[in-house]
């Protein structure tokens, strides 16, 4: 008997590597992928300016990066004696405007030097929703508590998404792996029904923009597991067991054999890394560290900061 209607993936068109420079934007998938690839010693860049929650906020953040340096003291905002940034999410902050310019041309500097040489991009899409700040005509990634009175809230036609597809494709010509998904947590502030026309928007402009290869997450969530001991305790974002499970699907559908059996190996490193010893000058634990530190030379990445802390354990 079958309790489930289980989504099978095929293979995708393009494989990624140890050896390509990933680049993760978006909304709360882009950071659990995007964190798991970084853990486990991919060269990934993972949402410098933040959490991007909407298609314009990540086109913004990419048109940005890639025209020279742009810092405008107009989107600017005060916030609990902290300065925050229109285009960043809020967890980019200085204590004064010129440490927020520094901030800013540093994150710009390190975002534009990733995009020119990255090989594969994931993008995951939030909402549809924008808000507009009504004295800039900006189209903001974070309204910073702000009273809501100072912006314009409306939702992005499925038109204006495929917009800012194609215009980050256009930006980015040289990166041939393009993943775009769309994400599963949902937006209740928006109401239910509002957040089920925000995503459809989304899936609808995932289907219909060129270049880019749609991986389910949503689906994942929404249709193959569909059940709320699949989700955390607001109700609205997956578990821990989900993010693992559509983690899985996802290393599954773009990871050779290869590299599979690579980050089989990394995490096998990473649990003895993580191992307290009773004793660290007894003959056993000694043993153990020589041992994985074998095993790190066969490792073709890079492993320093875990080597570094074994090595520092050795009598």
């Amino acid at each position: 008997m079958k309790l489930r209607t289980e989504l099978k993936l095929d293979k995708s068109l393009f494989s990624i590597t140890y050896q390509d420079r990933i680049l993760s934007l978006g909304s709360c998938f882009a950071d659990t992928i995007g964190r798991y690839l970084q853990n486990h010693k991919f060269d990934t860049l993972v949402n410098p300016t933040g959490i991007l929650f909407s298609p314009q906020a990540i086109c913004n953040v990419v048109e940005w990066a890639m025209s020279p340096f742009v810092f405008d003291d107009n989107l600017v905002v005060k916030k609990d004696g902290m300065y925050v940034y229109f285009l960043f999410h809020s967890d980019i902050k200085a204590s004064s405007v010129a440490g927020l310019r520094d901030l800013s041309q540093s994150i710009h500097s390190r975002l534009r030097g990733f995009l020119e040489s990255a090989d594969a991009l994931m993008l995951t899409l939030g909402t549809a929703f924008v808000y507009e700040h009504q004295e800039t005509g900006i189209v903001v990634t974070s309204c910073h508590k702000i009273p809501q009175g100072e912006f314009c809230k409306r939702m992005m036609s499925t038109e204006e998404v495929k917009d800012c597809l194609n215009k980050i494709s256009d930006l980015l010509p040289h990166i041939k792996k393009k993943i775009i998904t769309v994400s599963p947590v949902r937006h209740i502030k928006d109401t239910l029904v509002l957040n089920s026309l925000s995503k459809s928007i989304l899936r609808v402009a995932c289907s219909e923009s060129d270049g880019f290869l749609y991986f389910p997450a949503y689906e994942l969530l929404m249709d193959d597991l569909r059940d709320y001991r699949f989700y955390a305790d607001d109700m609205l974002h997956p578990s821990d067991k989900a993010k693992k499970y559509i983690v899985e699907k996802f290393l599954a559908t773009y990871m050779g054999l290869d590299t599979l059996k690579v980050i089989e190996r990394v995490e096998d490193i990473l649990r003895a890394v993580a191992h307290k010893p009773f004793t660290v000058d007894s003959e056993s634990h000694q043993f153990f560290l020589r041992t994985i530190l074998t095993k790190m030379e066969k490792i073709p990445v890079s492993l320093g900061e875990e080597k570094a802390f074994l090595e520092a354990q050795l009598m």
